[in-house]
């Protein structure tokens, strides 16, 4: 975890959860833009997918680089009990052990 997939898969390697807000993070392109599909279908689970929302320009040239990076989407409900797991891997993802994101608890 915490690096590219060398299948080109854009596999998730955290969650972190703010409200009915839920982040993941995950390596991608640096020139294309990236965005998170949610399945809440199945009880006690959400299934998240990392998915190219913009490609990278045609005829663009572009460093082949790799980068991590977060993307955001509401859930239908509270997270709760519920299990997190990345669509390309099928596996769980680990809740971020990161700071707070600015704007979060203050002391």
């Amino acid at each position: 975890m915490g690096e590219p997939d060398p299948s080109g898969k854009l596999v998730g390697s955290s969650y972190r959860v703010d409200g009915l807000r839920l982040s993941v993070t995950f390596y991608g392109g640096i020139c294309e833009k990236y965005g998170l599909k949610l399945d809440e279908s199945k009880p006690g689970t959400v299934v998240a997918k990392v998915v190219v929302t913009e490609p990278q320009k045609a005829g663009t040239d572009c460093v082949a680089l790799a980068k991590q990076q977060e993307v955001s989407a509401d859930l239908k409900a509270q997270l709760g009990g519920r299990t997190v797991f990345d669509q390309a891997t099928n596996r769980e993802l680990p809740r971020s052990q990161g700071p707070d994101p600015v704007g979060g608890p203050q002391h």
